[in-house]
């Protein structure tokens, strides 16, 4: 389904965040002049241009159009990058949540880190990924939010609401329940640089005290996109 966005785009939605996230990678390697940005959310695809340079009511459709043929022939253009991400189940609000499902704290981290995630959206603050599990049978569902959010939250911070999972790629206010944190570097916006994008997998590897100090220390380099 294709809507018009204002005067400068189109507003794409699909079934599933799949079908979105395979759109908005063959608009951004077609490379097409004129266009100014592609944000894929969860279900939907917006792209802007400069109307000087492309026409938005007539030349940008057609272009678009091609990229839904594309994709409901089933074609792909990258494949699906999937991150391990290690993170230390030690948050402050672990316990919380392990009462609030009826869990222990071990029994949650372990639930977390066995089910698979797929980024549904990328906003927030830059680089911070809203996660979507991909299985319905996780126990960790319908996690309410902090009634007044954190001033602070740290770094790496891996926090739940909803039915969602989310990282925190910095220092940063934050309503979510924190149950962990990663030390890997999620973002650099002096390389414009981002870990995550839409449509990418995701899953959760535990780790010791001692494993994320030296991840901290040491931290691996980032893993180019294909």
């Amino acid at each position: 389904m294709m809507e018009p966005l204002g005067e400068r785009g189109w507003l794409m939605r699909f079934e599933c965040v799949e079908r979105a996230s395979a759109f908005a990678r063959w608009v951004e390697r077609a490379s097409w002049p004129g266009v100014l940005d592609v944000v894929a959310a969860f279900e939907t695809v917006a792209v802007l241009v400069d109307p000087d340079r492309i026409d938005p009511a007539e030349e940008l459709p057609c272009r678009l159009r091609e990229g839904l043929r594309w994709i409901e022939e089933g074609k792909r253009v990258v494949s699906v990058v999937h991150h391990t991400i290690p993170v230390r189940y030690d948050g402050p609000d672990l316990e919380w949540v392990a009462d609030r499902v009826g869990l222990s704290p071990e029994a949650v981290a372990a639930a977390h880190a066995a089910a698979t995630y797929r980024v549904a959206a990328i906003g927030f603050l830059p680089g911070f990924p809203y996660l979507e599990p991909t299985t319905p049978s996780s126990p960790l569902r319908a996690i309410p939010r902090l009634a007044r959010p954190r001033p602070r939250v740290e770094v790496g911070s891996v926090a739940l609401a909803g039915d969602q999972t989310g990282i925190y790629p910095r220092v940063s206010p934050g309503g979510w329940r924190l149950i962990g944190r990663t030390p890997l570097i999620l973002a650099d916006l002096e390389r414009d640089w981002f870990r995550f994008h839409v449509g990418d997998s995701v899953s959760f590897q535990p780790i010791d005290p001692d494993e994320f100090q030296r991840l901290r220390d040491h931290p691996p380099d980032p893993i180019p996109r294909p």
